[in-house]
This record gives C-alpha cells, sequence and structure tokens, in this order.
C-alpha cells in the first residue's frame, strides 16, 4: 500500500524558474512529514523525485529523515560504538570494539577532513576516486609517497563506516557497492615483501641499539628475532610473564576477537638481555608520554606506545633503513623453518592462528 504522495512543483526566481520533487510522508508515529529537492528542469526534478521515492521504499522514513546527516556526524558515531576501545569478557572474547583506536581514530580523521562535510546520501564513487588519488600523490614525512595498503587500509575502514550507516537505515546503499571490484581498494597493487635479516644486519642493527639510552630497544630487538613475537606482544609482556626457571615467556596475543596466550621459549641470549634490562633498565623507558601517560614499572620493556622514533634512529644509523620492526618477526620464522623445526611447531611459537 502506497503511504507517501509525490509532486514537483515550478516556481519563478525573478528571471529564474526553479523545480522542487517533494515527496509528503508519514512517519512511525503517524505524523505527516515532507522532504523535497530542488532542481534546474523539469527533467531533473522527475529523477530526485524518483531518488526520493526509491530511498523511502528501501528503508522507509528514516533514512529520508537522515538525508541531512553528514559522514562527520557518522564518524563521530563510529568513533563512539565502533572503534572504541575494545571490550573482552571473561573467556578472552572481544564482545565491541577495536585494539589500537588511536590508530583508527586519526584514519577516520583523514577521512573526515576530505569527505566530512558531504551529506551521506551525497557520497559517490566519484568522491572515493579523488580521495584515493589524493592520498596516493601525497608525500610523508620521510618524503616519500602514501603506500598503497595505507590507502586501502583507510578505505576499508570507511566502507566499514558506510555499510554501518546501512544496517542502521541512514543510507540505503553503500557508494563502495557501486564501484568496480579493485577500483578503490586495490590489494593486488599492495607491494609485497618479506625482508629476513643476515647475520650481519642483525649484528649492525643491534650494535646501533649499544648505549644507554637504547638498551630496553636492544633487549626487545633481541626477542623479536629470538622469539618472532609482535611488538604489540612484547610492549605488553611484563615481568609476571617471564619465567626464567623453566626458560619460558607467557605472551598474550589480542589477533582475531579472542584472547590467545602461548609460552614462548627464551634462548640463551634474551636471557642475558633480560637480566641485564631487570638490573639495570634503561634511562629512555618508562618516560612519560605528552599525554600524561607512563608505563608502569611491571612491564619489561618499559613502553607505553611504540619504539618507532628510536628503531628509525637505529636502522639508519645502522645503515638499514629498509628494515622494519615487523621484519624481525619474519626474520625469526625463517631460522626456525630453515633450522629443521616442524611448520606446525613454527606456527604456534609465531602465534599463527
Amino acid at each position: 500500500m502506497k503511504n507517501f504522495s509525490t509532486s514537483i512543483q515550478r516556481r519563478k526566481r525573478g528571471k529564474r524558474t526553479e523545480y522542487f520533487a517533494r515527496l509528503t510522508y508519514y512517519d512511525k508515529t503517524g505524523k505527516r512529514k515532507g522532504v523535497s529537492k530542488s532542481a534546474a528542469t523539469h527533467w531533473e526534478a522527475k529523477r530526485e523525485l524518483q531518488d526520493l521515492i526509491d530511498q523511502h521504499e528501501a528503508g522507509g522514513s528514516e533514512v529520508l529523515e537522515a538525508r541531512n546527516m553528514t559522514f562527520a556526524a557518522l564518524a563521530e558515531h563510529c568513533k563512539e560504538t565502533r572503534y572504541c576501545e575494545a571490550f573482552y569478557d571473561e573467556q578472552g572474547r572481544k564482545l565491541y570494539g577495536v585494539r589500537e583506536p588511536k590508530k583508527f581514530a586519526s584514519m577516520i580523521n583523514r577521512l573526515v577532513s576530505s569527505l566530512g562535510h558531504l551529506k551521506l546520501s551525497d557520497i559517490t564513487v566519484s568522491h572515493l576516486q579523488q580521495y584515493r588519488r589524493k592520498r596516493l600523490s601525497t608525500k610523508t614525512n620521510r618524503g616519500t609517497y602514501t603506500d598503497v595498503a595505507t590507502v586501502n587500509r583507510e578505505l576499508s575502514t570507511c566502507r566499514a563506516m558506510l555499510n554501518d550507516a546501512v544496517v542502521n537505515d541512514w543510507l540505503v546503499r553503500s557508494p563502495f557497492v557501486k564501484a568496480k571490484k579493485g577500483e578503490l581498494i586495490a590489494i593486488a597493487h599492495e607491494a609485497k615483501r618479506q625482508v629476513v635479516l643476515t647475520s650481519e644486519n642483525e649484528q649492525k642493527l643491534l650494535q646501533a641499539c649499544s648505549t644507554s639510552k637504547r638498551r630496553h630497544l636492544k633487549a626487545m630487538i633481541i626477542a623479536a628475532i629470538d622469539t618472532g613475537c609482535r611488538q604489540g606482544e612484547l610492549r605488553r609482556l611484563r615481568w609476571s610473564d617471564v619465567d626464567l626457571q623453566a626458560n619460558t615467556l607467557r605472551v598474550t596475543s589480542y589477533k582475531g576477537k579472542t584472547v590467545n596466550r602461548r609460552l614462548v621459549p627464551i634462548t640463551d641470549r634474551l636471557r642475558a638481555a633480560l637480566l641485564d634490562l631487570r638490573t639495570k633498565p634503561s634511562v629512555a623507558a618508562f618516560r612519560r608520554l605528552r599525554t600524561g601517560e607512563t608505563a608502569d614499572n611491571t612491564l619489561v620493556f618499559g613502553v607505553v606506545d611504540s619504539v618507532k622514533k628510536s628503531f628509525d634512529a637505529a636502522r639508519i644509523q645502522a645503515g638499514l633503513p629498509h628494515i622494519r620492526f615487523h621484519d624481525l618477526r619474519h626474520t625469526a620464522g625463517t631460522f626456525l623453518a630453515h633450522g629443521g623445526m616442524n611448520i606446525a611447531l613454527v606456527a604456534e611459537i609465531l602465534g599463527h592462528s
């Protein structure tokens, strides 16, 4: 049963003629409401009217009433509900949120800077293409162009946000649905890299960390190479997780939707590095951040956020600017596999599901 009415009105404004497509409907409470769109010609008004009809038939009054919702408003909603701090239950299952909301907040802010002023219903594939081109041609602080993988992650976040708007009846259809496969999020264009440090490069990197301010970084690098742990796992490592009698680390991983814990063996050189760090903590560890946050003294390496600045300085000093911290994990996996260890055991040590 048709529960709305339509009309096209023609108005004179000086020498200019303007057309208004109007759809009148009733909301859930039975209140009569209307929405209209202006157009320069009668043909355009008919097209705008059909668009209003399609929105009403697809999503009802909720979609029409959310027509003025901007991407910036959607971003605030998603920050509060979708990309808030992760919450886990007693079994370690993630109930909602994300592990690192700061990273998502920075991506969302970049999206808002380009799309924030647009109404959700006005965002087109062309806007998203323009955003992609703009980001790919933007230079980073290192003087290189923004990586394809970075832009893919930003657009994937944008797609999830617009899908959230569809679920909440604020949008009829996401513009990502209209795009060709690989047109906006081009996974195939991401540069595949698998860097493994040689023994010589490893020594260069460790030598660059042989200072009083980088002692915690040196121990962290040894831990990454000898155990294959992720940087986040090492940052969360506490002295209560270190068993020097059994020579094991109890590592907590938040990859996926559940909390996983595994035991990782400690090598002789890692044991020596940990004992040295416990006896004399690094002067650069446990420092106060700009946010006022400090690492508590139960953390092994005394790092709250990341070691990006210190690691960047160390790799450049070592003449290895192409090395990333995650490459240390690749190095560990390669050494374990080439050493004859069973692949399933390698996966278990590295924390692969």
